[in-house]
């Protein structure tokens, strides 16, 4: 009886660790990744043309060869980041051309970014340099040590957000008072801080971004952090809330 009471327990255990292992597994099974949004979004600008105003006789903005830019069917959205206009949004053709018309001037930056479904491209950021020449993609003087996070776009989740900016150069940055390209009622940038201020290598600051009930929804625009000095180094941010 004794054997038995032993192997009826030894199986009793097996059964409990089993069923502890499977519903462990249960809960540690992966997940699913969130959609990836940028591999399928593209834009070529070897094979776009920039189209100024006062130079070109045709309109001005931005034309794409066929193959310049992808997913077809997909909104390109296009914004000068020097002046105050609006946005302006066009259709990706099916064979991957695209027009956009808008006023832009030879040393203006036009931030693209590409719509498909629930889905957005990171922004583009090119530098119009000449007519009817293809913009070139923006660099920025301290890519390599003044890291912002995130770096080019804010979804205000709750009315409120902040891009955090570090010093890893070697010497101090100032940076200046952050402004909106544009103003928005009820949207401020900065508060809290005294502007302009002077970050030391190594060190850390929040730029605090808001939202009031006056602000227009939703809302997407760019606001700008700058340093101007060691570097003149002026960094775009689009602010939007969840549509």
């Amino acid at each position: 009886m004794r054997t038995t009471q032993r192997g009826w327990w030894l199986k009793a255990q097996v059964a409990v660790l089993a069923a502890a292992v499977s519903g462990c597994q249960a809960d540690i099974s992966p997940q699913p990744e969130p959609p990836v949004r940028q591999d399928i979004f593209e834009v070529d600008f070897g094979q776009v043309e920039a189209k100024v105003d006062s130079y070109s006789n045709g309109v001005a903005g931005l034309q794409g060869a066929p193959g310049s830019a992808k997913p077809a069917g997909a909104t390109l959205r296009a914004l000068n980041l020097d002046n105050v206009e609006d946005p302006v949004d066009t259709t990706i053709q099916p064979d991957g051309s695209f027009a956009v018309e808008f006023s832009v001037a030879i040393g203006d930056e036009v931030r693209l970014q590409i719509f498909s479904g629930d889905l957005r491209s990171d922004p583009f950021d090119v530098a119009v340099e000449a007519d009817e020449a293809p913009p070139t993609p923006v660099t920025r003087a301290l890519a390599d040590c003044l890291k912002l996070t995130p770096p080019l776009e804010l979804v205000l989740a709750s009315g409120a957000g902040e891009v955090r900016v570090d010093n890893e150069c070697p010497e101090p940055v100032l940076l200046a008072p952050p402004y909106l390209r544009r103003p928005v009622s009820g949207l401020s940038i900065g508060a809290g801080q005294t502007w302009p201020t002077n970050l030391p290598a190594g060190a850390t600051i929040s730029v605090a971004i808001a939202i009031d009930g006056s602000t227009p929804l939703p809302l997407s625009e760019v606001v700008f952090i700058e340093a101007i000095s060691p570097q003149n180094d002026r960094r775009p941010i689009t602010v939007r809330t969840n549509d």
